[in-house]
């Protein structure tokens, strides 16, 4: 199996042989058919995927496994193949596997989700073998168990928010780019992929409040999400920078987050474009230096304040129903994962006292 031309793919594992029943395609029933090769049905199940972050990712998973010495194509795949492979993962996550080499276990459940996905729209176009069922296929494929990490790598305090702000609003290629895009990540909690997909029409301010509209998030859902009115004021701000307004028709279709590269007004800012800015931002802040914060760190912090709540401002906590609804999660499920990263000092205030409502003796 070659990899695509010109970009080299190191192997995961060889995936070994497995003898596999030929089907029998001899009697008066059996079509003659071109095989369907696993690079026309990966671009055929692209077209089915809404998400343009998730058809990247889930695409170079697949390519992944493919690449891999030893992948058969798709016809003569089976489970002795998806074991080995998921196997192979396996062995790269956790404390004991090669520093080179290691994954995180995230990272392990995505391209195994990918591959997941992939193989069950093939199984539904009858391009697999019978015997690779989807009970099959969910088996060879199963996720690894995910650990929490302590202490987690967000923004706290008053402090560190605004030295972040700071940081921004001192760039040098566009600081009111900058501090717009930390502004959103922060007081929004969105995406990075979903903050570069923002029009200038998706931001509003009416007598409702301030919020914006984030149009086919993750998973294609779509969602509101209110923002107080110093951040929008902040985003703004950066538009009447670039000659731009909310509320001017001209330029609601156009990206909110302008690439500086583009010529154009229509030239959108890319993910990696984003990344950098605000990687760099977080590192003039001198916040790298204790923890490692990355553009889905602020969407953390913005998580993890909402569910806080502040009590000096008359800002209650917020129930895990709403965050969950705000964050564009796919279940509170997901979203109690969260809870588990409160301080143990914040914990302590629950813990229960046997003394509480008993009448002292």
């Amino acid at each position: 199996m070659q990899a695509r031309a010109g970009r080299p793919v190191r192997a995961v594992a060889t995936i070994p042989p497995a003898h596999v029943p030929a089907l029998d395609s001899s009697g008066p029933e059996a079509i003659d058919a071109p095989v369907m090769t696993w690079e026309r049905a990966l671009d055929a199940w692209r077209l089915k995927l809404q998400s343009e972050t998730t058809r990247a990712t889930y695409a170079s998973a697949v390519r992944a496994f493919f690449a891999t010495p030893g992948a058969p194509d798709l016809a003569a795949l089976h489970l002795e193949t998806l074991d080995a492979y998921s196997g192979a993962l396996r062995l790269r996550v956790g404390k004991d596997a090669p520093p080179a080499t290691r994954l995180a276990p995230a990272t392990v459940n995505l391209k195994l989700a990918g591959l997941r996905s992939f193989l069950a729209f093939c199984r539904r176009r009858g391009w697999l073998s019978p015997l690779l069922t989807g009970e099959a296929i969910a088996d060879g494929l199963a996720g690894v168990r995910s650990y929490t990490q302590r202490p987690y790598q967000i923004v706290e305090g008053a402090s560190e928010r605004e030295a972040l702000l700071d940081a921004a609003a001192a760039d040098a290629y566009d600081p009111a780019r900058a501090l717009a895009l930390i502004a959103l990540a922060l007081g929004a909690g969105l995406r990075i992929a979903e903050l570069c997909a923002l029009d200038v029409g998706d931001l509003a301010n009416d007598a409702t409040g301030c919020y914006v509209d984030v149009r086919n998030g993750k998973g294609g859902k779509d969602r509101q999400v209110p923002i107080a009115q110093d951040v929008y004021e902040v985003v703004a701000a950066y538009l009447a920078a670039s000659d731009r307004a909310v509320h001017r028709t001209a330029d609601r279709a156009t990206p909110l987050f302008l690439s500086r590269k583009s010529r154009t007004r229509n030239g959108r800012l890319t993910t990696r474009q984003a990344r950098r800015t605000m990687m760099a931002c977080v590192h003039r802040a001198g916040l790298d230096a204790r923890k490692r914060i990355t553009p889905h760190g602020l969407r953390h912090s913005y998580a993890l304040q909402v569910l806080a709540g502040d009590p000096a401002q008359g800002i209650a906590a917020a129930p895990l129903p709403a965050v969950s609804k705000l964050l564009g999660h796919s279940s509170v499920a997901v979203t109690g994962r969260y809870l588990a990263h409160f301080e143990r000092k914040e914990l302590s205030a629950y813990a229960p006292s046997l003394r509480r409502g008993r009448q002292a003796e």
